[in-house]
């Protein structure tokens, strides 16, 4: 009887940690997939590869199936101490690379520091003589990027400015390498004729960082 009841343990106890094994060896093996995809998204992907595939390892190593495969290939067998220390090791670092790699230890006057901002503007659309459109900055360089203010001007076809504003944002806006940010924006009373209105994302300085323009018709 008490033969049985320690068989029925280990049994249980094998359950709960092949378990264990399978449900956060394939979370982060997941983590690592979307840490690649985001690598391949942001334009990073060189920094972000190494991490990903470590995620991925670490993942891997969790589960009953890695050494299955170690016996089958290599003939040794890892414990499940030693399995969960490679596991700790591998995602410090991955952990580390991938901090480093989203938030590079570099700022705007280090060098290499590459400072670029792309600005665009979107479908401008006209409703109840309201006009309304999208602003865009993506910060592509390898820099945190803060700007408050866009500025509007707005030009007939004559080359003559008719109207012109700043708009600014409640809070500063930070962009890191790869990120973007969205501005909706909306003027309204406008007469018939052709306009073209140029949008400049300026600096906590009011320097320039990127400008892009657009045409238009009432």
């Amino acid at each position: 009887m008490e033969s049985q009841k320690k068989q029925i343990k280990t049994i249980g106890m094998s359950f709960v940690g092949k378990f264990f094994g399978w449900a956060i060896g394939i979370i982060f093996i997941l983590v690592g997939f979307m840490i690649l995809y985001r690598g391949f998204a942001s334009g990073l992907i060189g920094k972000l590869f190494l991490p990903s595939i470590l995620f991925i390892l670490s993942g891997f190593i969790l589960l009953p199936l890695f050494n299955l495969v170690l016996i089958k290939i290599f003939k040794i067998e890892f414990s499940g101490w030693i399995r969960f220390f490679i596991f700790i090791l591998l995602i410090i670092f991955a952990t580390i690379l991938t901090t480093m790699a989203i938030n590079p230890i570099i700022n705007e006057n280090s060098p290499g520091a590459i400072k670029q901002i792309n600005a665009s503007i979107g479908e401008i659309i006209l409703k109840d003589n309201l006009l309304s459109f999208k602003v865009i900055a993506e910060n592509k360089g390898n820099v945190k990027v803060s700007f408050q203010v866009i500025e509007l001007i707005f030009k007939d076809s004559k080359d003559k400015e008719v109207y012109s504003v700043n708009t600014s944002y409640e809070n500063i806006v930070n962009l890191s390498p790869g990120d973007i940010s969205t501005t909706e924006m909306k003027v309204e009373n406008w007469n018939t004729g052709t306009y073209t209105v140029s949008a400049s994302i300026l600096d906590l300085d009011g320097n320039i960082l990127a400008s892009a323009e657009r045409q238009f018709y009432v």
